[in-house]
């Protein structure tokens, strides 16, 4: 009596967390493709068109969070 209790209670549990299952649907990215932008050729291009230039020294590389 005790094995068919055992047995029945694992066929529940097992029936119950198969049941309970939730499949996650991936997430996802969406990339933009600008490959047709024109990129500089020269340093002074790049001079010319940007607003600000920033002089320094990396120091500490930080992970990008998305």
């Amino acid at each position: 009596m005790k094995k068919c209790f055992t047995l029945i209670s694992a066929v529940a549990m097992f029936i119950i967390l198969t049941g309970c299952h939730v499949k996650e649907e991936a997430e996802q990215i969406h990339i933009m493709d600008s490959s047709d932008e024109e990129l500089p050729n020269h340093l002074n291009e790049i001079i010319e068109f940007s607003d600000v230039i920033v002089k320094g020294s990396f120091t500490e590389f930080v992970k990008p969070t998305i």
